[in-house]
């Protein structure tokens, strides 16, 4: 399957998924500029530097706790991949608009998504498990992020709830960040590949071509829906982005139009057309990420 994904680099990304995973944090813009947080950080005796690729994020080396930190405790900085933080970016949510997380969790990118709009406008943050967003709402408060509404509910479970029903065809921005093997972040979770099943793989790629079908009834005239994975193997990326284009309502919009031609190149597949990031390249998880455009 890895040499399906990378060809050439399947040994190279293999041996990137035994080495130890960084410590990366995104700074929370609604409270904090990077500058000042890498400077509390340094006072505070931790060897701190910013990411290469997000301006937002931070790397921790040593053996330093930053939980145990001001910044973290009073929510300056989140724990969060550099490559979650680019997915974030590549939603590119604007100030004042509706914004749907359709499958949040514990709201890591919704934290994102909302500093990124300024805490203007309205973020819902969406999933089927009300632990994960009890979680999120905890995170929220403490990110002083207020724009926010969680609501429980399962995409594929008809009828919505009304609050999820009222959403349809308002949103300028869908986030689907689907449930994965997380074959592209085993670093985190070496245990992972203990438990991977082939049949997952026949499984999840349906599930997630359903779920984001779903999702595009929130998008309105012209919003887009990001889809994303962290997964590296192209059956549960490519292949799932193919089926969705092949409704007529959806076109493709490549990384470039949004992040800039010039650091796009660096973060895409070779085709230009979706973000693609990779651990024993990008020193981040592996990640995917397609932006489609809905039309009416």
């Amino acid at each position: 399957m890895l040499i399906e994904a990378c060809g050439g680099e399947a040994e190279a990304l293999a041996r990137s998924f035994n080495a130890a995973a960084p410590r990366a944090f995104r700074v929370n813009a609604l409270k904090a500029t990077r500058e000042e947080v890498l400077e509390e950080l340094k006072a505070a005796g931790l060897s701190a530097r910013a990411t290469d690729l997000s301006p937002w994020g931070i790397a921790i080396e040593g053996r330093s706790d930053p939980f145990a930190t001001a910044a973290f405790r009073e929510g300056r900085m989140e724990a969060q991949d550099e490559a979650s933080q680019l997915v974030a970016e590549l939603v590119a949510p604007a100030p004042g608009t509706l914004v749907v997380d359709a499958c949040a969790g514990a709201g890591g990118k919704s934290l994102a998504l909302g500093a990124l709009m300024r805490n203007k406008g309205v973020l819902v943050a969406v999933d089927r498990h009300g632990g994960r967003l009890a979680e999120f709402k905890r995170r929220a408060r403490r990110a002083e992020l207020f724009c926010h509404r969680a609501l429980k509910a399962d995409l594929l479970a008809e009828p919505w709830p009304k609050p999820l029903e009222a959403l349809r065809g308002k949103a300028a921005r869908v986030l689907v960040d689907a449930p994965c093997t997380g074959a592209g972040a085993l670093r985190r979770n070496p245990e992972a590949r203990l438990r991977f099943d082939a049949a997952e793989l026949e499984r999840l790629p349906r599930e997630q071509e359903r779920i984001a079908r779903a999702a595009l009834a929130f998008c309105k005239p012209n919003g887009r829906l990001v889809y994303a994975t962290c997964s590296v193997l192209p059956a549960e990326n490519e292949r799932v982005v193919e089926r969705l284009l092949e409704d007529s309502r959806c076109s493709l919009i490549p990384p470039a139009e949004i992040l800039g031609a010039a650091r796009a190149k660096a973060l895409t597949d070779p085709s230009g057309r979706f973000l693609q990031l990779l651990p024993h390249r990008h020193g981040t998880d592996g990640f995917f990420a397609a932006v489609l455009r809905v039309r009416a």
